[in-house]
């Protein structure tokens, strides 16, 4: 009686996860004084290596801000005194003159502050309005150029 065991083992190093186990078995028999057997195991171990890649992503946010002033000027109050008087009632209708005859054309600020009743024009009838204005404030009433107009209309 003969035995033989031949046993191979085999490593192999992949990026995919694989297990295999192999084992073969071969028995032969004669009908003789011989017997031979012969026993072949064949082990493969499969090492995996797992690879992790990591992707950063930076995004950049740029804001730009703008800031614009606007200007709002006292209505009707043409001298800046803080009051809206006669003596500004006064200027307007001499702006007024000026416009018509040609001799001068207002700033964006004049237009904004004497075109108290909002029709595109300065005119007499701006002057108007702020003079009867005045005259109510005289009589004691104390409410804003305004209000006065709303209250007008």
């Amino acid at each position: 009686t003969t035995t033989t065991t031949t046993t191979t083992t085999t490593t192999t190093t992949t990026t995919t996860t694989t297990t295999t186990t192999t084992t073969t078995t071969t028995t032969t028999t004669t009908t003789t004084t011989t017997t031979t057997t012969t026993t072949t195991t064949t082990t493969t171990t499969t090492t995996t290596t797992t690879t992790t890649t990591t992707t950063t992503t930076t995004t950049t946010t740029t804001t730009t801000t703008t800031t614009t002033t606007t200007t709002t000027y006292p209505l009707g109050d043409i001298n800046e005194d803080g009051k809206v008087d006669a003596r500004d009632a006064s200027s307007i209708l001499s702006l007024y003159a000026d416009i018509s005859s040609g001799g001068r054309v207002l700033t964006e600020k004049e237009k904004s502050i004497c075109n108290v009743n909002s029709d595109s024009n300065v005119d007499a009838r701006d002057a108007s309005i702020v003079l009867a204005y005045y005259a109510d404030l005289q009589s004691g009433n104390d409410i804003t150029i305004e209000e006065f107009l709303k209250k007008d209309n």
